[in-house]
């Protein structure tokens, strides 16, 4: 796959992102809730949280982009359906997929 061509499941992988900013809205992490709970006082506790949040996601993540990639490379359409599935669930729940 040529970096010219497009594909309709990559782009709806994107977009079905939790962190994929559509709009105005962009999830914050629960971080608004650290504020007001006085957890989160200082921009010191921000950073922690927010590095503490890339250490536990971030990795698991690259995985999953570079395992999609792959079959997306190699047209593997059925493991790019089983991707998507994943993404579903985990957005919306185990239920809702």
């Amino acid at each position: 796959m040529s970096a010219n061509d497009w594909n309709p499941l990559l782009l709806w992988l994107q977009i079905a992102g939790g962190s994929f900013p559509t709009g105005c809205f962009n999830h914050s992490y629960g971080l608004e809730t650290y504020i007001q709970e006085g957890r989160a006082r200082h921009a010191g506790d921000i950073e922690k949280l927010m590095i503490a949040f890339m250490e536990a996601s971030l990795g698991t993540d690259a995985v999953f982009v570079k395992e999609a990639h792959g079959a997306a490379e190699v047209g593997d359409t059925e493991r790019l359906s089983i991707f998507a599935r994943s993404v579903l669930r985990r957005e919306n729940g185990p239920g809702d997929a």
